[in-house]
């Protein structure tokens, strides 16, 4: 019915059809499920932005379909398209958005890199280009974040913007109420020291939260270097390495089941990087 009255697609048009990629997955009738997730796939580039969470999702069912059918590099393939776009969208929110809006949103693309690190400990643990390739996209996530964050407090501190100044002293005044409002180690005894109740320390606490991120998503707009995109990879992170020295960085994901389309448990894998060897990654699990 929805295709009758959306001939050249809608949204709605593709939620149904990713239902019925899923039952023809479940059904293993793996070629009629890729035709209807090929579909989402494109309805979702047509109404939404190339780079969109939505259409990220939509890829999922695709990276299912080719590992269910022998097509290992094409699952994997998909998947790291799906976290490069992640990367993108993460880049670009960071102009207008706060920590907490940043960290929502790495957790809602989540399963991708979930999808991603279960592909590779099952069939290229011991490729050590794709070994490679992982570890800086798993760099590039990290940094995308961390760059924000010290950004903005350089700015703070830096005195490079003082038409800012009574932003960043009420960003940092927030900060201490925060800190000092959640930090007591008895919220009751507390309470009654400044003869508040604990549901108007409660109150107070959520509203100074709630000006916090709305002033730090405001700043994002009017600092720069957060903008500011950097080229992350393995080679120059080892290059960065004091010498006789190693960095080693740990990932968390859980350990997807193909088959049944569950998490069978939370897996830990560690890169080890030594100075001035960036082909000598080894990779831990």
């Amino acid at each position: 019915m929805l295709e009758i009255l959306y001939p050249d697609g809608h949204p709605e048009v593709a939620t149904s059809l990713n239902n019925l990629g899923n039952i023809y997955l479940e059904q293993k009738e793996y070629e009629k499920a890729k035709y209807n997730f090929q579909q989402v796939l494109e309805i979702h580039q047509k109404f939404f932005p190339d780079d969109y969470p939505n259409t990220i999702k939509s890829i999922h069912g695709l990276v299912f379909v080719f590992e269910l059918t022998g097509n290992h590099k094409e699952s994997l393939a998909r998947c790291q398209t799906a976290i490069e776009m992640g990367n993108r969208i993460l880049s670009r929110i960071l102009a207008a958005s706060n920590e907490k809006d940043r960290l929502l949103f790495l957790n809602r693309i989540r399963t991708t890199l979930d999808l991603y690190f279960s592909l590779i400990i099952k069939h290229f643990k011991h490729n050590l280009e794709i070994v490679q390739t992982t570890f800086t996209l798993v760099l590039q996530r990290k940094a995308i974040n961390i760059a924000a964050i010290t950004a903005l407090n350089a700015a703070i501190y830096s005195g490079r913007y003082p038409h800012l100044e009574i932003e960043f002293q009420k960003l940092r005044s927030l900060s201490n109420q925060i800190i000092r409002l959640t930090t007591s180690s008895n919220q009751d005894e507390f309470a009654t020291q400044q003869e508040l109740s604990i549901e108007i320390i409660n109150q107070r606490l959520t509203k100074a939260q709630t000006e916090y991120e709305e002033l730090e998503k405001f700043l994002a707009t009017q600092v720069p270097e957060i903008q500011l995109k950097e080229d992350i990879n393995y080679q120059v992170i080892a290059s960065e390495i004091p010498e006789d020295t190693v960095l080693v960085e740990f990932v968390r994901f859980q350990n997807l089941d193909f088959e049944r389309k569950k998490s069978t448990k939370e897996h830990y894998v560690a890169y080890v990087v030594t100075s001035q060897q960036p082909e000598q990654i080894v990779k831990v699990d």
